[in-house]
Order: C-alpha cells, then sequence, then structure tokens
C-alpha cells in the first residue's frame, strides 16, 4: 500500500495497488520444493525445461513428485524464493499453497492426489 499527503486539498490517500499474478512452474514433491522457475512452460523459451521437469517427475513418483504450474503474486514469489535460499524446502510448499491464485498440475497418474498429501517426508519410501 502507498500513501501520500495531497497538500493542496489537505487529504490523506492511500492507494492499494494490486500486484498482477506472476506464472512459475516447477517441481514438488514430499519434502517440498525442488524447482521453482518463473515463466510460462508453454512458451519456447522453457518449453524444454518443463519437458525435462516432467521426465524428473515422472522418474520419482514414488516421492510423490508432481510438476506444477502456477500463477502467485510477486511478493508470494519473493517469500518462496527466501525460504528455498534458506533451505526451508517444505516451508516453501506450504507457502505456496496457502497463496496460489491458479493451480495446474501435469497429467501425471495420481498427481493430484500427491499435490494433497504433499509435503510428507513419510511419503518418500527411502528416507
Amino acid at each position: 500500500m502507498e500513501s501520500f499527503l495531497y497538500p493542496e486539498k489537505n487529504l490523506y490517500i492511500s492507494l492499494i495497488t494490486k500486484q498482477h499474478p506472476m506464472k512459475y512452474f516447477g517441481i514438488a514433491d514430499a519434502h517440498g520444493i525442488e524447482s521453482f522457475i518463473q515463466g510460462d512452460p508453454t512458451d519456447i523459451n522453457h518449453s524444454v525445461q518443463a519437458m525435462v521437469l516432467d521426465l524428473r517427475a515422472g522418474a520419482n513418483r514414488h516421492r510423490h513428485a508432481v510438476v506444477f504450474i502456477v500463477d502467485i503474486s510477486e511478493s508470494t514469489a519473493q517469500d518462496i524464493d527466501d525460504l528455498l535460499e534458506e533451505g526451508d524446502y517444505i516451508g516453501a510448499l506450504v507457502r505456496l499453497k496457502m497463496s496460489v491464485e491458479t493451480l495446474q498440475l501435469t497429467n501425471l497418474p495420481g498427481a493430484e492426489k500427491s499435490w494433497r498429501l504433499i509435503p510428507n517426508s513419510d511419503l518418500d519410501p527411502y528416507s
């Protein structure tokens, strides 16, 4: 929120600026967010990355890995980036799930169920 004084009218005005959603995609699994990339995976600049993520998620379904595409605010994206830098991958996924404006999941079998179950490290049979 931005505020300023309008001296000619002696008014205090507050502006609420609506943040436009930003598109991100990545991998989330039982241990939190594994990949978090800004951009549209259908865009030619990100399509190869998206295909690689899809392959990696498919190879790690035992950890309930899913590829997600989300629209989130800039401030939420910054919060998630900060949590990831701190190594809090579970916290980053919790923050994402609390704030997502739109969500798409890949068509891997069981992806929706996995999304509901994660994060939960107990789901990984190898941990």
